[in-house]
């Protein structure tokens, strides 16, 4: 039998938007994509939740998953998918044989100058389009503030979606890493805008027995632009003793 892969997907990834490498990793692995809450077929929570709650989530998913079979398994998480993986096998590494983390938003809460600069932009906006006569450029002007910002993200979301966004990237797991007693292999690509390569290298040295890729072509997409890359390394830890 085939041995397991289970996909988690980042903000905003679906079973759809993972399909094709799903179709293509199936020839060597029983492929499980696990849809977040908020996204695919999985509606958003209707309280607030943070990394702990998503841990939890997957934790029971990869339980139901894993029911069925005496297969190894191994875990892919990209980006907030990996920042969900890195705290929930903190807690219990033997839930998987070995994991994938590609572009992983581990570190948050960093203040650089593009944040001090739009934070300041974003508040005098608030002001300047509540008042008369200029309400109706308020959204056009807040899409414009946060593609400057580097965060798509925020602008698609709403309701408790956008609470929960706010919430989990203030969330910092960095300290989950000394935990991690599994295997692991970390992937970035050195043009990600949004998860720094730097960040990547830095969390695989804190991690007890990781190992760190680095691909000069890569953006933040590596299931999209580089599934093969994804793959060979995924196929890596399941050779490992």
């Amino acid at each position: 039998m085939k041995p397991i892969l289970i996909i988690v997907p980042g903000w905003g990834g679906t079973r759809v938007t993972w399909q094709a490498f799903i179709t293509r990793a199936s020839s060597e692995f029983d492929v499980h994509c696990v849809e977040m809450p908020c996204f695919g077929n999985e509606p958003c929570p209707t309280t607030v939740w943070g990394i702990e709650e998503y841990a939890e989530f997957l934790r029971t998913k990869i339980q139901v998953i894993k029911k069925s079979s005496n297969q190894k398994a191994y875990l892919l998480a990209h980006s907030f998918g990996g920042q969900i993986s890195v705290k929930l096998l903190s807690q219990d590494s033997t839930l998987v044989d070995g994991l994938i983390l590609s572009g992983p938003a581990i570190y948050r809460r960093r203040w650089t100058i593009k944040n001090l600069l739009f934070l300041p932009l974003a508040k005098l906006g608030t002001i300047l389009f509540s008042l008369p006569g200029l309400r109706g450029g308020a959204g056009a002007a807040r899409k414009i503030l946060y593609k400057l910002a580097a965060s798509p993200d925020y602008n698609e979301t709403g309701g408790v979606k956008r609470d929960i966004f706010k919430k989990i990237t203030k969330q910092d797991v960095s300290d989950c890493l000394p935990h991690l007693q599994l295997p692991v292999v970390l992937i970035a690509g050195a043009r990600d805008r949004y998860v720094r390569s730097s960040d990547t290298a830095r969390a695989a040295k804190a991690i007890p027995n990781a190992r760190f890729t680095l691909t000069e072509t890569g953006r933040h997409g590596l299931l999209h632009t580089h599934p093969d890359l994804l793959l060979t390394e995924i196929q890596s830890l399941t050779t490992t003793p």
